[in-house]
């Protein structure tokens, strides 16, 4: 099949599928933000994000009215292209340049250089755009048909697979690779939950992190500004600009699993906890930890079938064994967590925070950068229950669920159903 009649053939599928996702993103994108104005920390919220929130209407303007799939011009370096896998390898070497580039203009900026220092910097992203944008475009449709035949391969296809044996994929697998935005996370000080998420723009300076997490704190609240790596509460999905193939296919994948999971039972509560309506940081922490096994298994798949340059060929030399006394940063934030979930749980918040403060600038001296470690670091990066940062079992307990189930699909089939702790529990349980 040539590309144009793919791309056609995209395009039916996509028209099909916009109005039920349109229904579904819609309600999600409206809740994203702060729940409805009624205490002083959703006005607080509001105030201090005020020209900083990342506009969720224009994304789907721009990408579903006016951008649509694919531009012409990325179709025609489709259809001209003898080899994609050329196409990517320029896209990632732009990318390290681009990233370069941007990261010149910020020290300069830092240090109050003259704007005449910053101008050539300035002259080189400029002349690089326009390519950058039509490569992008072809190389994200290139991504996006790869990852979309290796989950054919491993017969899943849509959400309710276990149920139509329709070899249909949707959501068709769309996303866009570009600057991550930032999100501000907030937590209770007394207990490490997500009480509020609000996603901000992209380039915020240091300053104005600071200055957001100083009003909600004032409050009684633990927050954190931080950027994130991908969103798939868009359509398309946002994926964090990078310099890894790996990461771009485990990204791209994992959001889609997120549009996917959405209309299952288990991404449905996801969707319930977003709106206010139940919260439940256990489904969140599920959700995230089935997207990350299944996109790091697809991901590989890709891979190996069209980028095999990207797997070592060598087998890893076995492990020395390990020096209790070395120093190693997963357990080094294991053993913070579960420290800090102690001096919570006793109720010396003070305490609790004094210690991730020290143990922040211990790891500076270990050559790890860490701006702030407080409850809404945790609550932000303990959703992904096989992180160093997160001490629920809810990952080994999924972890388990995949290595019984004798092929992901299986996997995927048993884990949508769960929508507790207490049917996780039970599934391991029964499992042989």
């Amino acid at each position: 099949m040539t590309c144009r009649r793919r791309t056609l053939a995209e395009g039916v599928q996509r028209v099909a599928s916009r109005a039920i996702l349109g229904l579904l993103l819609t309600t999600v994108l409206a809740a994203s933000g702060c729940s409805p104005l009624g205490d002083g920390l959703d006005r607080t919220i509001r105030r201090v994000t005020d020209g900083y929130r990342f506009s969720f209407l224009r994304w789907e303007v721009d990408h579903l009215i006016r951008k649509g799939r694919l531009t012409p011009e990325g179709a025609a370096l489709l259809e001209e292209a003898e080899d994609t896998t050329a196409l990517v390898d320029e896209f990632l070497a732009m990318n390290r340049e681009l990233i370069a580039l941007r990261g010149h203009l910020q020290r300069l900026a830092a240090e109050g250089a003259a704007v005449a220092d910053s101008r050539p910097f300035e002259s080189e992203l400029a002349a690089l755009a326009p390519r950058q944008e039509i490569l992008s475009d072809a190389v994200e449709t290139i991504l996006a048909r790869q990852i979309r035949a290796a989950l054919a391969e491993a017969g899943i296809h849509h959400p309710a697979d276990r149920f139509i044996g329709l070899e249909i994929g949707f959501p068709p697998v769309w996303f866009e690779v570009t600057r991550p935005p930032h999100v501000l996370v907030v937590s209770p000080r007394d207990r490490i939950a997500k009480a509020r998420e609000v996603l901000l723009i992209e380039g915020l300076d240091v300053e104005t992190m600071v200055r957001m997490e100083a009003a909600v704190e004032a409050l009684g609240y633990s927050a954190l500004v931080v950027r994130i790596g991908g969103f798939g509460g868009l359509y398309p999905a946002l994926v964090a600009e990078s310099t890894s193939l790996p990461f771009l296919l485990e990204a791209g994948t994992e959001e889609w699993l997120h549009q996917y999971l959405a209309f299952t039972p288990l991404g449905f509560r996801y969707v319930l906890d977003l709106l206010h309506i139940a919260r439940s940081y256990e489904v969140v922490t599920l959700n995230e930890t089935v997207a990350g096994i299944v996109s790091e298994e697809v991901a590989g798949a890709v891979l190996a079938a069209h980028y095999p340059q990207y797997i070592p060929t060598d087998p890893p030399a076995p492990p020395d064994p390990p020096d209790p006394d070395a120093f190693s940063f997963p357990r080094e934030m294991r053993s913070i967590r579960l420290r800090v979930d102690e001096l919570l749980a006793a109720g010396r918040i003070e305490e609790a925070e004094a210690f991730m403060e020290e143990r922040r600038r211990f790891l500076l001296t270990q050559g790890i950068f860490i701006r702030r470690l407080n409850q809404a670091y945790f609550a932000f990066h303990g959703t992904y229950a096989a992180e160093p940062t997160s001490v629920d079992p809810i990952g080994d307990q999924v972890t388990a669920l995949r290595v019984s189930s004798p092929t992901l699909r299986a996997f995927l089939d048993r884990v949508v159903t769960i929508t507790s702790r207490a049917d996780l529990e039970a599934a391991v349980g029964a499992t042989p």
